[in-house]
């Protein structure tokens, strides 16, 4: 299993979530930091499993992302953010559910003195565990894409015959919530026009994606990447395949 964190501007938050992936009872794994533009701050972290690749340039969370599922060789993959945490139990219990992509549909949400169990929508969150093969089939994130591409994929997931939400009253998985993130802030928040215009931009894809096959669909995505973005993409991830 690879878990992946891309890494920005949290330096005081991202040494507790990769404390907190070593600290998992699932040992067999790699963790893969990847410095979107920034080196982590993590001089202090010893473990043979980590590794740690930084971009000379800020790229996005999804190119990060891209960049690990089409590096790593491992058959899981478990995307995780750098402001957040998870319970030693959380890797070891989703592999237990034996189901080949598992999004986490609660998570507890800490916002300052406030702690609360939340539930998303009905897509869930982008945390969990999923099966490399299948990612790679529909063509992984969209590495030109900045917003929104975590839910895009869980929904192009539900054309290849859904994925597993997994509901808690007691997750394993926690939510940091601050002013730095994209979802509050004024140009990227939620029901900002930046924001408004790319799930727009998806809906069409997803449109064009119904009744067509896994090759295709994988095709016409990966057709929709600007040919700089691809090349990046490919040289990072031959760079990034020699340290693992």
């Amino acid at each position: 299993m690879t878990v992946a964190v891309p890494y920005f501007g949290v330096p005081d938050l991202v040494e507790r979530a990769v404390t907190s992936i070593l600290a998992q009872t699932h040992r067999n794994m790699r963790l893969v930091v990847v410095g979107d533009g920034q080196e982590p701050p993590l001089s202090k972290v010893r473990d043979s499993r980590l590794i740690v690749y930084t971009l000379p340039q800020n790229r996005g969370t999804y190119f990060a992302l891209q960049l690990v599922l089409q590096a790593s060789p491992d058959a899981w993959h478990a995307p995780h953010g750098a402001d957040d945490w998870t319970d030693p139990t959380h890797l070891e219990s989703l592999l237990a559910l034996g189901k080949d992509a598992v999004a986490m549909g609660t998570v507890w949400i800490h916002n300052g003195d406030q702690v609360r169990v939340e539930s998303i929508g009905k897509e869930g969150w982008h945390v969990g565990i999923f099966r490399s093969e299948r990612l790679k089939a529909l063509g992984g994130y969209d590495p030109s894409a900045r917003l929104s591409q975590d839910t895009h994929v869980l929904k192009l997931l539900d054309l290849m015959g859904g994925y597993h939400r997994h509901k808690l009253a007691n997750p394993t998985y926690h939510v940091w919530k601050h002013a730095g993130q994209l979802t509050h802030g004024p140009r990227t928040g939620l029901h900002s026009a930046k924001r408004n215009r790319q799930r727009a931009y998806d809906r069409a894809i997803l449109s064009r994606c119904r009744g067509r096959s896994v090759a295709q669909i994988k095709a016409f995505r990966e057709s929709r990447v600007p040919p700089i973005i691809q090349a990046a993409l490919a040289e990072h991830v031959e760079r990034l395949r020699a340290q693992m």
